[in-house]
């Protein structure tokens, strides 16, 4: 499992559409360069997208 998660993942995770995906990770990598963290776009921490979904929504046992 890479530290990063792609749109597709974020898709499958969450249980929505690739472009909502998209909007999600865009609306994390916004919070975490406030933060100034460096960010890649497209991509989003996992970890940090657990954190911010709630683990318990979370499926996160994707295999990549």
């Amino acid at each position: 499992e890479t530290y990063l998660a792609t749109a597709k993942e974020v898709a499958a995770m969450l249980g929505v559409s690739e472009s909502m995906s998209y909007k999600i990770i865009k609306m994390c990598n916004q919070e975490l360069r406030k933060k100034g963290y460096i960010t890649v776009r497209g991509k989003v921490p996992r970890e940090y997208l657990k954190e911010r979904v709630g683990k318990k929504q979370c499926k996160c046992t994707l295999k990549t």
